[in-house]
């Protein structure tokens, strides 16, 4: 690993012959690039793979910020050597990723952060290939689960929220619905669920809607405050309570 952060795009560019390969999550705002001729659209919640040695050039299309995060780094072993994109959907947490290599890149002179960032970065080249693989799947697979993935729509915040209502809605087996679920999102349904309502609190955080941390873990589902401000810290690095305060500050 060379480089881990993030940065708002400039509204154009032209980059010759790339000197790492990178990694770029679009957090925000959408860019074009233009690779070996081909025009490739960057939106929120993708990813654009960039192979050592690349040369290409990219230009801003939407308004206001664009921001992306990037991981560049060095491989002794085979690489594509073409361009690729990863649509990440609504799986695991990437963006989360990212932001945790961006901390370990930052105390990279500890060498428990090193092999941390190495860990990091397998962890999403395995998400990424999932992601890729699940692009794969016929759309009767597909429809299969969208029973689900309705009632988890009407019943997300649900605190007795079980998943065998959610095989059930579909009329299939348990095991059968685990298997085409995590292959469709990346993850499994219990962690979607969990990241679901996570990004949910957030939100109503950020929005100033609830003050109180109790009320907060009530709304999307959890009993347990305790619990919840566990699985917040665990996802997103920071407790509910700090997350408040940061957001006061700024």
């Amino acid at each position: 690993i060379v480089g881990a952060l993030s940065r708002p795009s400039t509204a154009r560019a032209k980059i010759t012959s790339r000197p790492s390969h990178t990694l770029i999550y679009k957090i925000s705002g959408e860019s074009i690039y233009y690779l070996d001729g081909k025009q490739v659209h960057l939106v929120p919640d993708t990813v654009l793979y960039i192979p050592e040695h690349q040369s290409y050039w990219f230009e801003k299309t939407s308004e206001g910020d664009s921001i992306n995060s990037l991981v560049n780094f060095h491989c002794e072993s085979d690489t594509p050597t073409h361009p690729m994109l990863f649509s990440t959907g609504i799986g695991e947490n990437v963006l989360g990723i990212f932001r945790a290599m961006e901390r370990c890149w930052q105390m990279s002179a500890e060498p428990s952060q090193n092999y941390q960032l190495i860990s990091l970065f397998y962890r999403l080249l395995s998400l990424l290939v999932t992601y890729q693989q699940s692009e794969y799947m016929t759309t009767s697979q597909k429809m299969r689960i969208e029973p689900a993935m309705d009632f988890l729509k009407a019943n997300m915040f649900r605190h007795d929220l079980k998943i065998p209502e959610l095989s059930a809605a579909c009329g299939i087996s348990d095991a059968t619905f685990r298997s085409i679920f995590s292959a469709r999102f990346g993850t499994s349904p219990r962690k979607y669920i969990i990241e679901q309502r996570l990004k949910r609190a957030r939100a109503i955080l950020e929005s100033g809607e609830y003050k109180n941390i109790s009320e907060v873990a009530h709304s999307v589902g959890y009993e347990d405050e305790l619990y919840f401000s566990k699985q917040f810290k665990a996802f997103f690095g920071i407790s509910p309570s700090d997350f408040i305060a940061h957001s006061y500050r700024e």
